[in-house]
């Protein structure tokens, strides 16, 4: 049977299991991160004491403790700001807030810096010392590329000091970051800090021991003596085998409250920096509605064709189209479907209707009408290779060849989203619509190779939609054959398996597509004698107990709402994860490897594959957030550990984002103001 999961090769995800042993997520949390956050973790303990002084510091000491206004110019310019110095017993912490008064950067944005260091008393003051981050994950940008030695990080050391007026000063010396400051207007600090990092990490799976590590050890030889990987091979997070996702909530409220603003926190500031910092700030200085507005006018301006068909991208002007687009274009339509039921808008209406007609050419355009394609675009003249130019009423298109398991989840969600919207029941002006998509559902199940295996979910999935749009008893009749040989799989999601940190990623993604229709099948058009939604349900929950740590976006969003029981994480996970994206999506060249805090994951991805030599199947062990993640086509088909993937050059639309968004509106888990 074919749900999420591909065919396997020569390991299978069964027979890896058993050599190494399935182990879940500890569901424990860690301070701290593989290095810096876009801010970084470099210096500072972020200290939350009172502030107050031990019973032997002198007066000298005591009175430079609380928190200051700065004043003072560098080369960037003047600056205001403000210095806290914190002290704990025998620690003590430095926090320095800049605010570029003179000038702006990227997009008109006012320009902030955020220091956390240590500091030690001194006869005079205070010395205090700041690393400043070079290399984080951006490689390139603005004609400056990382190298080796930018790992190192710039160490920025201060002198703080009581002065005879009762104001005090403070002089740094590294590099550019030279700058004296002003201090006056002394306060005593308060309960917490005046800046502090957030940024956690947490384990997805327990570590192997014994004949399981030396299984996988021996198992994964071969992989980790590549030479992308061998570097990596000593570090300690490698040798322990564990997985970790990061969760970064550092200056979220700083950026809802100034929107127009980069702060820079313990990084020097260049262009790469910038880069970094600005993603997170387009990423947290909107409010999820507002994101949803800005790609709910994006993809359908930019990176939808004439055809109704997504696109992989926009470079350089040009739409590339991908060769998902079946699958990609029904999540986009089932977003569409999603904002109609909670707005009732007429724009979101006419996107579904554009954007299914494209879903519907891909039955209805191969000469073998046993067969479906991939996607189509408008006409080039040129077509080649695996595209083929339409002929008759398809002459204004081109085909891709190759509709797969894959490809045919998109050909029943969009569809079936579709048809709720638009025909269940039917709107004024759309009985031709509709009446394209009953045609094509009896399609599907007479002709479609891949729907004639009763065996199998494309073929439960096809004969259920054609009796819900059909209203045709045998397909029922059909659908009831096909869930009583399946219901125990869809109950177990036994055909989507994780091992230690790998899982078939994108396989998750079909899974999500089948379970999501049968849910609202279930509905719709109930199996006699079953009730099928019970068991999708349980489907759910087993996909959030093995998934639920990798914070997963679109399936957290069902986790907390259509699975059995809720839990706090997965809301926080989904309402996290759209937090994260980008909007715009960021355009970066992104490499974590120029950090000196990366460490490649000691498993392949895909390892039932087998092809790690022949094939790059690399991951990181971090789980980055989204602002630092390589973002292309489509978010929720990708892996937690993607690490590396140049984007500064194309514009890549934000389906994925309003997927998982006005599912969660539907659903209740956000609300229209937040």
């Amino acid at each position: 049977m074919r749900f999420g999961v591909r065919a396997l090769g020569a390991v299978s995800l069964l027979s890896f299991a058993a050599l190494a042993g399935a182990c879940g997520s500890d569901g424990s949390s860690s301070s701290g991160d593989p290095g810096n956050d876009a801010g970084g973790g470099g210096g500072g303990n972020n200290d939350s004491g009172s502030g107050g002084g031990p019973a032997d510091a002198g007066p000298v000491a005591s009175g430079l403790l609380g928190v200051w206004q700065i004043s003072g110019k560098d080369s960037r310019g003047a600056y205001d700001g403000q210095l806290e110095l914190r002290q704990d017993g025998a620690n003590a912490t430095v926090i320095r807030i800049v605010h570029y008064t003179s000038i702006t950067v990227e997009d008109a944005r006012t320009l902030w810096t955020a220091w956390t260091g240590t500091a030690k008393q001194t006869q005079a003051g205070y010395s205090a010392g700041v690393s400043l981050l070079k290399a984080d994950f951006v490689r390139s940008r603005g004609g400056l590329t990382r190298a080796e030695a930018d790992k190192t990080p710039l160490s920025v050391m201060g002198d703080i000091r009581l002065s005879a007026n009762g104001t005090a000063s403070a002089t740094w010396k590294g590099s550019d970051a030279d700058a004296t400051d002003t201090l006056t207007a002394r306060k005593d600090s308060g309960p917490a800090p005046i800046f502090a990092i957030d940024r956690t990490r947490t384990p997805v799976n327990t570590a192997p021991t014994g004949a399981a590590k030396t299984s996988t050890d021996a198992l994964f030889k071969s992989y980790r003596d590549l030479p992308a990987v061998m570097p990596y091979t000593n570090d300690p997070d490698f040798k322990a085998g564990v997985g970790y996702v990061l969760v970064d909530k550092t200056d979220f409220d700083f950026y809802q409250a100034h929107p127009k603003a980069l702060r820079v926190v313990n990084k020097v500031v260049d262009a790469p920096a910038l880069g970094e910092t600005l993603a997170r700030a387009t990423a947290f200085g909107q409010k999820l509605v507002d994101k949803a507005a800005y790609y709910d006018s994006e993809v359908p301006s930019k990176l939808i064709d004439s055809t109704g068909s997504i696109n992989d991208d926009l470079t350089n002007g040009v739409l590339n189209p991908t060769g998902d687009g079946s699958l990609w274009t029904a999540s986009y339509v089932a977003s569409q479907v999603y904002r109609y039921l909670v707005t009732n808008d007429a724009v979101a209406l006419a996107n579904i209707e554009k954007s299914t007609d494209a879903i519907e050419i891909l039955m209805e355009i191969t000469p073998d009408q046993t067969t479906f394609a991939r996607t189509v675009r408008p006409a080039t003249g040129a077509a080649t290779g695996s595209w083929h130019a339409g002929v008759g009423a398809f002459a204004a298109y081109d085909w891709l060849e190759g509709g797969n398991n894959d490809m045919f989840k998109g050909l029943f969600y969009g569809p079936l989203m579709a048809y709720i919207a638009m025909c269940d029941p039917e709107l004024p002006g759309k009985s031709a619509f509709c009446a394209r998509i009953r045609t094509n559902a009896k399609h599907m199940v007479k002709d479609l190779t891949l729907a004639q295996n009763t065996m199998d979910a494309n073929h439960l999935m096809s004969v259920w939609l054609s009796a819900y749009v059909n209203n045709d008893s045998g397909d029922l009749t059909s659908a009831l054959t096909s869930w009583t040989a399946l219901q125990s799989s869809i109950e177990q999601a036994n055909f989507q398996q994780r091992e230690y940190m790998t899982g078939d990623w994108s396989g998750t993604h079909l899974t999500f597509a089948q379970f999501i229709a049968m849910h609202w099948l279930a509905t719709k058009k109930p199996i006699p004698t079953v009730n099928a939604d019970t068991s999708v349900r349980k489907g759910f929950d087993k996909m959030k107990a093995d998934f639920s740590p990798f914070r997963m976006g679109l399936w957290s969003v069902v986790f907390s709402k259509l699975a059995s029981a809720s839990a706090p994480v997965d809301v926080d996970n989904a309402r996290w994860r759209l937090r994260e994206m980008p909007s715009p999506r960021s355009m970066l060249d992104v490499d974590h490897r120029v950090s000196a805090s990366f460490v490649m994951a000691p498993y392949p991805s895909l390892p039932w594959k087998n092809d790690w030599t022949t094939t790059d199947r690399t991951e990181g062990l971090f789980g980055y957030p989204l602002f630092e993640t390589p973002l292309d086509v489509y978010a929720w088909r990708s892996g937690p550990f993607d690490y590396r993937q140049n984007t500064s050059a194309s514009e890549f639309p934000g389906a994925d984002y309003l997927h998982a968004y006005w599912l969660g509106r539907y659903t209740g888990l956000f609300t229209a103001t937040e």
